[in-house]
């Protein structure tokens, strides 16, 4: 009788050790959070293709005159190694981020796994790729995906960080591509210059 009580008593802890554990895990996927500080925010939907060559998309900044400032964001494939394996990927972003010569820990700071379908959502907190704070000023945003081998679009908006006032930014589209295939994989881009909360 005692050792029946003793076993419940050992699975009774159990069961509460374990819903315990289950009821603090993290129900939503990590976010990005939006800076307090003024900071472009870029957001589009992503709709994830069926077949290899495709899924691979970059964000980065370049000042007025076209000198790369930094990445925002590369998926990983490209970043660290499609580059080499596949020369079509992605490289426009390839060429002008001097991927090449860029240190591990650099491109691990900005690289993420190709995501799931839906809304992404990135931020620019106006810093250049050392973490210092650049001047008001016109800056250049490019998005390129590559959508199927040499197939591509790129999304190209030039943005003011000298407003005090909250604006949405035209966006221009590259459509670099031979054949309807992919279309669909980055819809809806709006970039938009939120400046710093009163």
């Amino acid at each position: 009788m005692q050792k029946n009580l003793t076993i419940k008593a050992l699975l009774l802890f159990i069961a509460v050790i374990f819903t315990a554990a289950c009821t603090n895990q993290p129900t939503n996927k990590q976010t990005q959070i939006s800076p307090v500080n003024s900071h472009v925010q870029i957001t589009f939907t992503y709709n994830k293709q069926q077949g290899r060559a495709s899924n691979q998309y970059a964000i980065w900044i370049e000042d007025e005159q076209g000198n790369y400032i930094k990445t925002i964001c590369a998926t990983k494939y490209t970043a660290k190694t499609g580059f080499t394996a596949r020369p079509d990927s992605l490289s426009a972003w390839v060429g002008k981020a001097q991927l090449a010569n860029m240190q591990s820990a650099e491109i691990d700071a900005f690289t993420s796994p190709t995501p799931e379908s839906g809304t992404q959502t990135y931020f620019w907190d106006l810093t250049d790729a050392n973490g210092q704070k650049l001047p008001p000023g016109n800056y250049k945003i490019y998005i390129e995906a590559s959508l199927f081998w040499k197939n591509k679009i790129i999304y190209e908006a030039t943005i003011s960080t000298k407003q005090s006032e909250q604006q949405n930014v035209t966006i221009k589209q590259h459509n670099l591509y031979s054949e309807n295939k992919n279309l669909d994989m980055i819809q809806g881009v709006k970039i938009t210059f939120l400046p710093k909360s009163k």
